[in-house]
């Protein structure tokens, strides 16, 4: 049985192209990349996460979540699905 939410997109971003590079360098380069999650409430009251790179600049978003909570959740799920993730090119949008 899947967790409630399995299969939905909780988080949304784009990796700067000098960041991808970084990422398959050596390991210390990986190491400097550390960013961090941040969670936070918006202006219409939704909780939602964002991801840091080291630098400072925001790579990923979460979706509004009703709790905080909830954010900490969402923010447990990423960090669990990207152990194992792979990195898949797609063909270009027609």
């Amino acid at each position: 049985m899947r967790p409630p939410g399995a299969g939905r997109t909780v988080l949304a971003g784009e990796v700067p192209e000098r960041a991808v590079e970084r990422r398959r360098g050596p390991t210390e380069e990986v190491a400097r990349m550390a960013g961090k999650f941040e969670v936070y409430e918006d202006a219409g009251g939704k909780f939602r996460f964002r991801l840091k790179a080291g630098n400072g600049e925001i790579v990923a978003t979460g979706q509004g979540y009703s709790s905080k909570e909830a954010a900490h959740k969402g923010v447990d799920a990423v960090q669990r699905a990207a152990v194992d993730a792979s990195v898949v090119d797609l063909p270009k949008a027609a």
